[in-house]
């Protein structure tokens, strides 16, 4: 995964429902079709945790 310039090794994971019912709206604010898309559709879209095992 590379941040800025910072590059790391990392493991993803689905988002809890907690984490997700967080983050959503953080996202939707940074992407709003997002929120359109979902509004399409009952199933919810995948949130993925990225968690930095270490260095590249």
């Amino acid at each position: 995964m590379q941040r800025d310039r910072e590059v790391v090794k990392a493991v993803g994971r689905d988002a809890s429902d907690e984490e997700r019912a967080a983050l959503w709206p953080r996202l939707t604010a940074m992407f709003p079709p997002w929120g359109y898309f979902q509004e399409q559709t009952d199933r919810p879209f995948a949130v993925v945790i990225l968690e930095p095992t270490g260095p590249a």
